[in-house]
């Protein structure tokens, strides 16, 4: 909504891969309503690792046809947008998948923002070679919590693959996009008392369920992250209209050191 009220154009997906809660596939006669797919270990023939990892090429397929929608002369005409400023913008599985179409789709997209992107499915490319390395202006944002391993944080969830060094790998990712941007703007924060679920706008709904739950921690940083993402598009000029904060302004006292 916020991005929405600067101007902005945005798409949000139903993806195909089992992730979504459910969604219509109007490929089949009549169309059939296709649940969650959640990842079973006892009924699965491959690693959690393998299952995401196809789950992310499926979703990279729904992009890649979004994008071919954006183009098409029927979209332009009926939602005009600058096909120079697309963003692949995600949050947790949805911010690996912003990375993933980002290096898949590089000519169509300009920007990359990220908010504790889940990086399992591509773990073992990120850690061994520079195959991430994506060459778009990123924009990575943590939540103290989603790395931390000592003080109950999204990566000690017992689904997870023991011993995944999840800030490890996030940086290892970041220091390589360095090394081929050098010159461009990027950012990779940590946002201080912030959860997982406390990057999301659903917080800003429901915030005592979250506060009961120990998801948010002192005071509520939504506002800080959203704030964040829109100074980082405007600092790019990917706002037709201006937000009129730099992100180091918006992060002033909002940082995990």
């Amino acid at each position: 909504m916020m991005m929405a009220s600067y101007g902005c154009v945005n798409y949000c997906l139903d993806f195909t891969d089992g992730t979504a809660v459910a969604y219509t596939d109007t490929s089949t006669n009549p169309p059939k309503t296709i649940e969650y797919d959640d990842f079973h270990k006892e009924e699965r023939k491959l690693s959690q690792s393998e299952f995401l990892s196809d789950q992310l090429d499926k979703r990279s397929l729904d992009i890649a046809a979004l994008v071919t929608k954006i183009k098409s002369k029927e979209e332009q005409e009926s939602m005009p947008a600058d096909l120079s400023k697309l963003v692949a913008f995600g949050h947790s599985f949805g911010a690996m998948t912003s990375i993933e179409v980002c290096k898949n789709l590089e000519s169509d997209f300009s920007l990359c923002i990220a908010i504790d992107p889940f990086l399992l499915p591509k773990l073992d490319q990120i850690n061994n070679s520079t195959n991430y390395a994506i060459k778009q202006p990123v924009c990575l944002i943590s939540s103290e919590m989603f790395h931390s391993h000592e003080k109950g944080g999204f990566m000690v969830h017992p689904f997870l693959v023991k011993g995944y060094d999840s800030r490890g790998a996030l940086t290892k990712m970041y220091n390589d996009i360095k090394k081929v941007h050098q010159n461009t703007n990027d950012y990779d924060v940590t946002l201080e008392g912030t959860h997982h679920d406390n990057m999301t706008d659903a917080a800003l709904y429901m915030e005592y369920l979250y506060r009961k739950d120990n998801l948010i921690l002192g005071e509520l940083k939504t506002k800080v992250f959203i704030d964040t993402v829109m100074a980082y598009l405007d600092e790019h000029k990917f706002l037709p209209i201006p937000f009129g904060k730099k992100v180091s302004q918006v992060l002033q006292g909002h940082l995990k050191e």
